[in-house]
């Protein structure tokens, strides 16, 4: 009896695990073909650089000071100085990555700028 239940999970496992590879791993090649897309399903459009760095979210400072090598205090003078462009939204306040960057390009030292 235990065989019996058994082999019809087996042959359930067999059965799902196109259907599971699809959608988790994404386009499986699955008897030399690939698989239809399901209705409704859209393709990712592929961003240039410049468009994956304008749709990244606000950073907050903790994630700045881990990225510039710096502790959070200092990541907070900055931006209270003025130095450092931020965005305060309430009480917390947030920053762009790319004035991180030009930030850090700013006060590179040594090497070409």
């Amino acid at each position: 009896m235990t065989s019996a239940i058994s082999r019809t999970n087996r042959e359930n496992s067999i059965r799902l695990r196109p259907l599971l590879s699809f959608y988790v791993i994404g386009l499986v090649r699955i008897g030399g073909r690939f698989p239809r897309l399901p209705p409704g399903f859209r393709r990712a459009k592929l961003l240039s650089m410049e468009e994956k760095k304008a749709t990244r979210p606000l950073a907050k400072a903790q994630s700045v000071a881990r990225y510039l090598g710096l502790c959070d205090k200092m990541i907070y003078k900055l931006a209270n100085s003025g130095e450092l462009p931020s965005v305060r939204i309430g009480a917390s306040i947030r920053f762009d990555w790319r004035d991180v960057e030009a930030f850090a390009d700013k006060h590179r030292v040594g090497g070409d700028k």
